[in-house]
């Protein structure tokens, strides 16, 4: 389970980075900070998002299914 929470937080930092590359460069008059800044905020939603997910999992994992 770590590791699978490790690869989507990973693959959300990079997804995040890879959107404001041009801010982090400095390009077309982009702040860095602000362009960190974004990183830093979308990091909140994917730790958020991978949170929910385990929180559904774990209350399906725990479930009773009968027929």
């Amino acid at each position: 389970m770590v590791p699978v929470l490790g690869l989507g937080l990973f693959i959300g930092f990079a997804g995040l980075v890879w959107h404001n590359i041009d801010g982090i460069r400095g390009k077309n008059g982009a702040s860095k900070q602000d362009a960190w800044t974004a990183v830093g905020e979308g990091m909140i939603f994917v730790i958020l998002g991978i949170a929910a997910i385990g929180y559904v999992a774990n209350k399906v994992a725990t479930m009773n299914f009968s027929i």
